[in-house]
């Protein structure tokens, strides 16, 4: 019975942050800018090293 109880725990939790973590907020779209700036910094830097 405790092994069930742990077992639908785990699964609602689970499901809670699956469904909890789909919407976007300001900090994580600031993230992926700055993420993407990175990047396109990295490959220009690439570039002047060939």
């Amino acid at each position: 019975m405790l092994r069930r109880f742990m077992v639908l725990l785990m699964t609602g939790m689970l499901m809670a942050g699956f469904f909890g973590c789909k919407k976007e907020g300001t900090a994580e779209k600031a993230g992926k800018k700055i993420d993407e700036a990175a990047e396109s910094a990295r490959k220009a830097l690439d570039d002047l090293k060939k």
